[in-house]
């Protein structure tokens, strides 16, 4: 969870340079590289360690009502 945590800052502080910095084509090119790399990492540990643990961990009505709140949905 840890590396996971680490992973959002450095997610966060990559769009920040994206947002703020005056990039040329040739930077920005890099910088949008850097920011795919850092979030394909991310992804791949969330798909691969965290949700197989969650899944072992949280019950199944947990669970369901979970994926309708990151879905948007309302609680019926």
């Amino acid at each position: 969870v840890a590396v996971l945590r680490r992973d959002h800052d450095a997610i966060e502080q990559a769009a920040d340079a994206l947002r703020t910095e005056a990039l040329d084509s040739l930077r920005l090119s890099q910088r949008l590289e850097e920011f795919r790399q850092i979030l394909d990492g991310h992804l791949s540990r969330e798909e691969h360690v965290l949700f197989p643990l969650a899944a072992t961990r949280i019950a199944e009505a947990d669970a369901r009502l979970l994926t309708m709140r990151l879905r948007g949905e309302k609680r019926t």
